[in-house]
């Protein structure tokens, strides 16, 4: 059995090694949709990458419109965030180069901290 896995006894299942969770969880995309606009968390060796769509222009999700909306990605990332720190995600932590995402949401996040 590999060493992500174990068999529980009593039932007979194949189950993710409690030790392997937090990996596992930290490694998954997330997704954030409200209305038209749909935002995708990609998990990184490194850091992150998100990518936003037009769901009402691009139903499928072909094409990122990310680059020409970046007060949207801010405002979907300060939404997901909570979220993200559950799982012991800070994107204001991350390390690696800063993705234009990440400086707009620390932009967003400068001017709440400004009175």
């Amino acid at each position: 059995m590999n060493a992500k896995y174990e068999i529980d006894d009593s039932t007979g299942r194949i189950n993710i090694k409690a030790s392997f969770m937090p990996h596992l969880i930290a490694a998954k995309d997330r997704v954030m949709q409200v209305g038209r606009w749909k935002l995708i968390w990609h998990a990184l060796e490194e850091g992150m990458k998100v990518d936003l769509f037009d769901r009402e222009q691009d139903p499928s999700n072909l094409n990122p419109v990310t680059d020409e909306h970046p007060e949207i990605v801010a405002e979907l990332l300060e939404r997901m965030t909570p979220y993200l720190e559950r799982d012991g995600i800070y994107p204001s932590k991350l390390t690696g180069e800063v993705s234009k995402e990440e400086a707009a949401y620390a932009a967003t996040q400068e001017k709440k901290a400004t009175p």
